[in-house]
């Protein structure tokens, strides 16, 4: 095989020898058969083997989570509705268990739809909701670095269609991002988070 940069292209060469009547070699002949779209089509193919086989993993990986995350959400249900007293502070840590769960099996369905980004489901929903959850799930761990953690969200903002928890995992990150840039330099601080929606029809966060 021979690739030409400078066509971008690969060439099968097959070469065969020139000879005279004395049966003297005079010299070679040169075939060069183009197999571009035959190295690009064998080269999707290793590909889709390739994710395929990825697919299988994390399809295992997927099953592996769901049964633990079943687990957890059993526990704390049970623990939810038994008929111990339990304090409020509790109830609210297992509210927040419950709905880590929950984000971690949303999670685990988007393993199992990997490769098909289309079946995301869009719906509407709210940005002060996403903000609101985000800030409930996330207030306690930043109590604790000595961050707080604030919401000025507007009224009557309309809904918005999309994937809520994409946007609340893409708030996660951000909200991530900020409370580890304040505990590099500094001891303590804020974050907030800001809803709006201007006379262009445009939301913001």
């Amino acid at each position: 095989l021979w690739h030409s940069h400078t066509l971008d292209s690969t060439f099968e060469v097959t070469c065969g020898q020139v000879s005279d009547r004395q049966k003297s070699v005079i010299g070679n002949v040169y075939l060069l058969r183009d197999i571009t779209e035959k190295v690009h089509l064998e080269y999707h193919i290793r590909q889709n083997e390739k994710l395929a086989e990825l697919g299988e993993m994390v399809s295992h990986i997927a099953h592996e989570l769901n049964q633990r995350l079943t687990s957890i959400v059993g526990f704390a249900d049970m623990v939810a509705k038994s008929s111990l007293e339990i304090p409020d502070a509790m109830q609210n840590r297992i509210h927040k268990i419950r709905g880590e769960a929950d984000r971690a099996e949303m999670f685990v369905k988007n393993l199992l739809a990997f490769g098909r980004p289309n079946d995301t489901e869009h719906k509407p929903f709210s940005l002060n909701t996403v903000a609101a959850k985000v800030a409930e799930l996330r207030a306690d761990s930043l109590e604790e670095q000595s961050i707080a953690l604030k919401l000025n969200l507007a009224d009557e903002l309309p809904l918005i269609k999309g994937c809520a928890h994409e946007m609340e995992q893409v708030l996660l990150n951000m909200i991530d991002n900020a409370a580890h840039a304040i505990c590099h330099h500094q001891n303590s601080g804020s974050i907030t988070i800001t809803t709006g929606y201007s006379e262009a029809d445009t939301l913001t966060m």
